[in-house]
Formats: C-alpha cells, sequence, structure tokens
C-alpha cells in the first residue's frame, strides 16, 4: 500500500483548514483597519440609506433595485446586517470594520471550499485519500487564498458581492462532484428531463410575465404580478424534482444542493450564470459521465437537458443584470439624447481674420461662426498674468482706435 493509497488522519483535514483561515486572517488583517475606498464606497453606502436595516421598505429595495448597475439582493442582505451590528460610528459616519471584517471571512470560506475541491478532484483523478492528496488540495487552497488578485476584491467593500457569490459558486461545483461517477448519461430518464426542460421554460415564461422595468435600474410588477412569480417558484422547483427523479436514488440530493447554492451566488453576483456550462465541463472530466452505451449525441443531450434549472435561473439573471448594468444605462441615454447638430466649418475668410487675430494677441484665437456672420471668439490663455496682458492690450487698442476716430471727426468738421 503506498502513501497515496493510505487515507490521511481526519484531524489533520482539519488542522490544515484552520492553517488555511490563519493564513487568510494573518494576510488580510490590515484590511481591518481600512477606511472605504473613494471609488464606488460612497455612492454604494454611505450616501445609500436603502440598504440600512431590514423593514419591509429596505427588504424590497433590495429585490427590486439595481443600484450602481448589479442586481444583487444577497449582497445588500449582508451589508445590511454589518449595518445593524454596529457599522455606525459616534458621530453617526459609517465604520468600515465590520463590513472589512466580513469580506475576509468570506474569502476565508472561499479558501476552504478550495481546500475541500482540490480534495474532491484528487480522490476523483487519482483515487487517493492519503497524505499527496492533502497536500496538493492544501497547496491549491493557499494560493488561491493569498494570491494578490484576490486584494481588490477582499479589501474593498463594493466588491462584497465578489467574495460572497465565489464561495457560493464553488460549493456549487463541490456539490455537483460530490455524486461521483454514480449518474452516467445512460441511468438519466429521458422523459422525466423532458418535463423538467417544460417546467423550467414555463418558470421563465411566469417571471416574465410577473416583472417589468418600472424605470432604469428598478424592477416593477408585470400584468401577472406576485401571482405570477409565485407560479414562477412552483415551476422552478417542479422543475428540479423531475431532474432529481431522472436520475439514480442514490445521487439525487447533490444536484438539488448544487440548484440552491447557484441560486444564491447569483442572486450576489451575476457571473455564475456560467455554472451549467462548466457542470458540463465536470461531467465529461473527471465524473466521465457521458461514456456508456448511449450515443454521444443522446448521451450530452440529457446532461444538457438535466441543467434545465439552473440555465433558466441564469437566464432570469441575464434579463434582470441587462436591466441595470451601467454600460447599459450609459447606452441607453446615449440613444435617447438628441443627435447634437454639426458645427459650421469656417469659411476662408474666418481662417484668416482668425489667424490675423492670434498674430496680434500672440497667442491661440480660435473663431466659431454660428449663422447670419455671427459667432464667437475664444481665446486661450496660461495664466492669470496673461490674460491680464490680453485685456491691456485689447484696451490700449480700443483707446488709440478712439483717438483716431475722434481726429477724423474734427478734420471733418474743419473742413
Amino acid at each position: 500500500m503506498t502513501a497515496a493509497d493510505r487515507d490521511a488522519p481526519r484531524p489533520l483535514g482539519w488542522l490544515l483548514a484552520l492553517v488555511i483561515v490563519l493564513a487568510v486572517v494573518a494576510a488580510f488583517a490590515p484590511a481591518l483597519e481600512a477606511e472605504l475606498v473613494g471609488y464606488d464606497d460612497p455612492v454604494l453606502l454611505e450616501t445609500n440609506p436603502h440598504f440600512r436595516g431590514l423593514g419591509a421598505t429596505q427588504l424590497t429595495w433590495m429585490v427590486r433595485t439595481g443600484h450602481m448597475g448589479h442586481f444583487q439582493p444577497l449582497t445588500w442582505l449582508t451589508l445590511s446586517l454589518d449595518y445593524l451590528r454596529g457599522a455606525v460610528g459616534p458621530r453617526g459616519e459609517l465604520d468600515p470594520a465590520p463590513f472589512h471584517a466580513t469580506n475576509v471571512l468570506l474569502h476565508a470560506l472561499a479558501a476552504l471550499v478550495v481546500f475541500a475541491l482540490a480534495r474532491r478532484f484528487a480522490t476523483l483523478v487519482g483515487g487517493g485519500t492519503g497524505f499527496p492528496a492533502l497536500a496538493g488540495a492544501l497547496f491549491a487552497a493557499l494560493v488561491f487564498a493569498l494570491h494578490p488578485l484576490r486584494a481588490e476584491s477582499v479589501a474593498w467593500v463594493t466588491e462584497r458581492r465578489d467574495v460572497l457569490s465565489g464561495p457560493l459558486l464553488l460549493l456549487a461545483a463541490w456539490c455537483w462532484l460530490r455524486r461521483g461517477t454514480s449518474a452516467p448519461a445512460e441511468a438519466l430518464g429521458g422523459r422525466a428531463l423532458l418535463a423538467g426542460l417544460l417546467a423550467a421554460v414555463l418558470a421563465l415564461a411566469l417571471f416574465f410575465a410577473s416583472v417589468s422595468l418600472e424605470r432604469p435600474g428598478l424592477l416593477g410588477w408585470g400584468p401577472l404580478g406576485l401571482v405570477g412569480l409565485l407560479g414562477a417558484l412552483v415551476a422552478w422547483v417542479l422543475s428540479g424534482l423531475l431532474a432529481a427523479r431522472a436520475a439514480p436514488p442514490g445521487s439525487r440530493a447533490w444536484p438539488w444542493m448544487a440548484t440552491i447554492f447557484a441560486a444564491l451566488s447569483l442572486s450576489a453576483k451575476a457571473w455564475g450564470i456560467v455554472l451549467p456550462a462548466l457542470l458540463l465541463v465536470l461531467d465529461a472530466w473527471p465524473l466521465r459521465r457521458a461514456r456508456g452505451a448511449l450515443p454521444p449525441a443522446r448521451a450530452w443531450g440529457r446532461l444538457a437537458l438535466e441543467k434545465a434549472q439552473m440555465i433558466e435561473k441564469a437566464m432570469r439573471q441575464v434579463v434582470e443584470r441587462d436591466l441595470s448594468v451601467r454600460q447599459t444605462e450609459a447606452l441607453v441615454k446615449a440613444l435617447k439624447r438628441p443627435p447634437q447638430p454639426k458645427r459650421p466649418v469656417p469659411s476662408a475668410n474666418v481662417r484668416d481674420l482668425q489667424e490675423r487675430l492670434a498674430r496680434s494677441l500672440k497667442t491661440r484665437v480660435r473663431l466659431v461662426p454660428s449663422r447670419k456672420d455671427r459667432g464667437r471668439i475664444e481665446i486661450s490663455y496660461s495664466s492669470l498674468d496673461e490674460l491680464d496682458r490680453l485685456l491691456t492690450g485689447a484696451s490700449a487698442g480700443e483707446g488709440r482706435g478712439e483717438k483716431k476716430r475722434s481726429r477724423r471727426a474734427r478734420s471733418r468738421a474743419g473742413r
């Protein structure tokens, strides 16, 4: 029996998990004393009263808003809990310490999930749960936990959606791998999968008929309203039940748990919409679920139908996110803005006058013509002294011009 074949002691796994948590806390301890970042944090937290509490008004706002370009009700809920547990200073200002502490704890949780996910990979691929597999999982978790790219998400309160949705998405993948190879494609019931797909499509249609966009970034009720939304929830649960029934008896709970974690991740940030495609990759390797007596096309068709419930949830998040993303709002505003009229091209005479004025004033001059020989003059200056020189020169020139006109008038009167 080799070292890879021998199971590592269970207490050692818990000890390594503690090492990972301590490493995260030690690396990101300075963030606990950090202030809020001047980019997005003021708009997200300091000047935003809507998330401060768990009343009906605040909860309704959380599930409807697209504030700051994201649909993230679960993220708002965690920020509200941080606020309620003491994120207010003595003068009423926000104390950033509770927000930063929650970010660090969530990142530690994500590192632990990476540790568990790596151990599961080692079991499925290498077939061993001994010391080498444990050491490899520890290395993967520490690389993820201490990588410099994680600093922004952990130390920036606005990126709570990252450190919250990340571990939930990883938990969904871990649950999917926990079923192992006990549910190959040929063991899935085709009729139950098709019924689950129809239920997911029905849930999506009811959802679209239940919500609408009252104004950019704010979801409202559609024609079916709350009744349609409850119907969509029932159809979504039915889709999951049918998909679970299609699987063998020993592997029905884990897909359900994966779907629940995926839904929670999507309610924190919409980047989990790629999870169904990721699960198909895991089906190919390391689960190898497409192998068997079924032709490849039918096998992959069944594996894709199995994820209909997740795909329906992901499509809803796409709609909700597209209704509120800042780039989309900016594009809509640009399209609604009336086209600006083109500036007329200055003629040769105007360009000549522009050059003469520039030589006379010894600075850059721009003549902007409009209509009927009217327009404006733009004079550039680099300092107040230069502006004073330009104005003094213009006044002196005006005085000399006035004297010339006076002399001409006296000469005409003498004649």
